[in-house]
């Protein structure tokens, strides 16, 4: 029984840790500066070497396009007030390790009441000093 409740105990303390760490709270805070389009915000969250792609599809097959940490952070920023825009985040997946961590969000796009897209966003996350930033950012996008 001691053996039961130890490996128990051990199950749940590691996925309470890699569920309800810090790699997900910056995600969830990167969000949270997305909706509001505090650029300054969102551009803390991110690694100095920080690469971005994005994944979608065409009839030749997949097509993986890249983007600097400066054009997110211009796109974002210069969509105008009167567009309404929210990523509903599905849930999330955490794997950590020390100093690096994925956070895996399924999610859907939403612009003006109406669903734009869907897919997944894969962050990289590592670890600098107490503050976990974004080195790798992949996103797919459904129609």
């Amino acid at each position: 029984m001691k053996h039961f409740i130890f490996f128990c105990t051990l199950f749940f303390w590691s996925i309470g840790d890699a569920q309800n760490g810090l790699p997900k709270t910056a995600v969830q805070d990167f969000f949270k500066a997305f909706h509001i389009q505090d650029t300054s915000t969102m551009r803390s969250f991110f690694h100095v070497s920080a690469s971005i792609q994005t994944v979608t599809s065409n009839v030749d097959g997949p097509v993986v396009r890249e983007e600097s940490v400066n054009e997110l952070i211009r796109g974002i920023g210069g969509i105008p007030n009167e567009i309404r825009f929210e990523e509903r985040i599905k849930r999330f997946k955490v794997r950590s390790d020390g100093k690096i961590a994925q956070v895996w969000t399924p999610y859907e796009f939403w612009i003006n009441g109406k669903k734009s897209h869907s897919g997944v966003n894969s962050f990289v996350l590592v670890k600098v000093g107490d503050d976990w930033k974004i080195i790798h950012l992949i996103d797919t996008r459904k129609k």
